[in-house]
């Protein structure tokens, strides 16, 4: 699965669970498909329910350094909160937009049309910012899959 290849990322810095207001979509992502692909996720959240707290379905996304050290002090955690050994995950407050979603819009999306405002937020992987986090994630959006990937990135 896709959540545990991102923790070989070196810009990978561990899981929270923040607001999705915080989050702007890919601007290089297909926004015709996204909408597709977030209706058909309405529907299943519908039928179902949305599982926004399920690790399983982590929205990626990218923050500047300075962004992630600032939602930690506001939040009195640590970097080391992040990587979530008791299986609770800590919430960061950032800013309006400040991640970028990396993989995940369709769910952004659907969330954010689908859940009330007071329930509007996710569990998230955070990477930092860095052209090659943003290069990866593209790479990964195409039809190559995780495992190829890592293999790329031991050759790395």
């Amino acid at each position: 699965m896709q959540h545990f290849s991102i923790r070989a990322w070196r810009e990978y810095r561990g899981a929270a669970r923040v607001r999705l207001n915080t989050i702007r979509l890919h601007p290089d992502k297909k926004r015709s498909f996204v909408q597709e692909d977030a209706n058909r996720l309405q529907k299943i959240y519908e039928e179902q329910t949305c599982r926004n707290d399920d690790p399983e379905n982590r929205i990626i996304v990218a923050v500047s350094e300075r962004n992630l050290v600032r939602a930690l002090d506001n939040s009195k955690a640590t970097l080391g909160d992040l990587n979530h050994a008791s299986g609770s995950l800590i919430d960061l407050e950032f800013g309006k937009q400040q991640l970028l979603c990396l993989d995940g819009q369709s769910r952004l999306k659907a969330g954010l049309e689908f859940l009330p405002y007071d329930e509007q937020w996710w569990q998230v992987d955070i990477v930092l910012d860095s052209e090659y986090s943003i290069t990866r994630a593209s790479f990964c959006s195409t039809d190559k899959s995780w495992k190829a990937i890592n293999k790329e990135k031991e050759n790395i």
